[in-house]
């Protein structure tokens, strides 16, 4: 028997390897990519960060402070938002050796140790981020959003106010997409930026909304398969 998997929907998931708008050709107009802010978390309260231990959605978002990219970048004297990419993908040894950045892996780490700033973990939409999102989609007239695994086998209709309101993590390792199939928004494995899919148009509106700090996706923007 031929157990070989159909192709995923791409409306409702995101390529492992190759170039993002060839993978949504026929699609999606255009994919913004989101720099997941970082956080600042007091030491008392950094037990938040303890996987071991159950922490809602809630606590995340009363205890972690967004802080941007570009102010980290300022910080760490870093010039471009890849070269800080590399450095939390370096951080969390997802890179062959000689493809690392070493020098920011440390600056990372001092900046965790002196200043208690973290980096957004790669793979997964932070706890933190995630109520931005679904307020963004509830300004463009949705009311309602599904949420897939990341290889989109499996999906789940939620009324997004349900989500916001929710205690726990709804994306994490996932996706969402809108019932008309105009907008999908995830993680890509590896990496730790979002990624919204969707006309040029409904984007910008999503801006407008959100000053969400990133950059648009051009036909060379590729998902290169870099871990160890």
């Amino acid at each position: 028997m031929n157990r070989k998997a159909p192709p995923p929907d791409r409306f409702a998931s995101f390529p492992y390897d190759g170039k993002i708008l060839a993978y949504f050709a026929g699609v999606f107009e255009a994919v913004f990519v989101v720099m997941q802010p970082f956080c600042k978390i007091e030491k008392e309260h950094q037990w938040i960060l303890n996987r071991n231990i159950d922490v809602s959605k809630q606590e995340f978002i009363r205890y972690a402070k967004a802080i941007s990219w570009q102010e980290i970048m300022q910080k760490l004297n870093i010039g471009e938002y890849q070269d800080l990419e590399t450095g939390i993908q370096s951080r969390e040894n997802r890179l062959y050796e000689h493809l690392q950045r070493m020098d920011i892996k440390h600056q990372l780490l001092t900046l965790e140790n002196e200043c208690d700033i973290f980096a957004p973990e790669t793979n997964e939409i932070a706890p933190y981020f995630e109520n931005d999102i679904f307020n963004v989609i509830k300004k463009l007239g949705y009311d309602w959003v599904w949420v897939g695994d990341e290889f989109a086998t499996e999906r789940k209709l939620h009324f997004i106010d349900d989500l916001i309101l929710s205690e726990q993590a709804n994306i994490g390792v996932g996706t969402i997409f809108t019932p008309d199939y105009q907008l999908l928004i995830g993680s890509i494995y590896g990496v730790s930026s979002v990624f919204i899919c969707s006309s040029k148009q409904m984007i910008e509106k999503i801006r407008q909304f959100y000053d969400f700090e990133g950059f648009y996706c051009t036909p060379q923007t590729e998902v290169v398969w870099n871990i160890n």
